[in-house]
């Protein structure tokens, strides 16, 4: 067996993994075109683990961040094929066309992904001075209320709060008046519910749909037998910015332990974000559209 002990791309140095792609001349005016190209500080040549601190440096949006990283692998095959190309084939190819290749190939790939991205920077125009095309999902902004119900109903908007030492779940129950209904007035017998919730998840679920863990089965039935006993119980799913009362509920569900909050005892901030909904107040949701 013949082995290749120089680096294969530039002669020099004893050929390694980080100097093959990383810290040689040939792969270092690659990476140093792509850089340019991308309006990025030039990479280190050295080991693969300065490249990694260099990226994290860099602090790039998530945009740029996915130019780069399929940069970076269509340039790694391509560096790889070449050496392979020269040891096993003798062949060879100047630079410039590696890096003309790896700008073509990396726009085939592009051009098939779409990217959800909130970085008002990175744009079809930008993709456009680069060359390059790409399907984007930019933030669209939307209005968003919470749903009051109709008479005879009451609507039940829950939420869950987990931390690295605890979790828990809280639950506002209204009329349609937008009052709070608990204590004896849940004894009066409502058949008529709807739930909102903001986890697609459990909206999945409750609709018979999806995957459920088996450590949630159980509760998950018991679920299901309460709300059997209910004539109509349809279940929405709401933008968490309509659910605030809910999840601040749950996120002080370590405080509260297992508890009801009667309409009196309501702190002045949670009051006054269900004032809010009982008059209509609109909230602004950003969704990738």
């Amino acid at each position: 067996m013949v082995q290749h002990i120089s680096c294969s791309l530039c002669k020099r140095g004893q050929e390694s993994h980080d100097r093959l792609f990383f810290a040689c001349s040939f792969s270092c005016y690659i990476w140093k075109a792509i850089a340019t190209k991308l309006d990025l500080r030039r990479p280190p040549s050295s080991p693969i683990s300065q490249w990694q601190q260099w990226l994290d440096n860099l602090h790039l949006q998530e945009g740029k961040l996915k130019l780069m990283q399929a940069f970076l692998a269509t340039s790694i095959m391509l560096i790889w094929k070449e050496r392979c190309m020269r040891i096993y084939q003798g062949k060879e190819r100047h630079k410039n066309l590696i890096l003309k290749d790896v700008f073509e190939l990396t726009q085939v790939k592009l051009s098939t992904l779409t990217l959800k991205t909130a970085d008002p920077n990175f744009s079809q125009k930008f993709l456009g001075e680069l060359g390059l095309q790409m399907i984007l999902l930019q933030p669209q902004p939307q209005g968003v209320t919470w749903v009051r119900p109709t008479l005879e109903w009451v609507v039940v908007n829950s939420d869950g709060f987990r931390s690295e030492d605890c979790a828990g779940c809280g639950a506002s129950i209204q009329d349609s008046l937008g009052r709070y209904v608990v204590g004896p007035q849940l004894k009066l017998g409502f058949s008529r519910v709807m739930f909102q919730t903001d986890s697609k998840i459990i909206e999945a679920w409750l609709k018979g749909k999806g995957h459920i863990p088996w450590r949630s089965k159980r509760v998950f039935y018991e679920i299901q037998d309460n709300l059997s006993m209910l004539d109509q119980w349809p279940i929405h799913h709401i933008h968490r910015e309509a659910n605030q009362p809910a999840n601040i509920l749950a996120s002080k569900e370590q405080t509260l332990g297992h508890n009801l909050i009667h309409p009196n005892n309501v702190w002045p901030s949670l009051e006054e974000i269900l004032l809010k909904d009982r008059e209509g107040q609109t909230y602004q949701h950003t969704t990738l559209m």
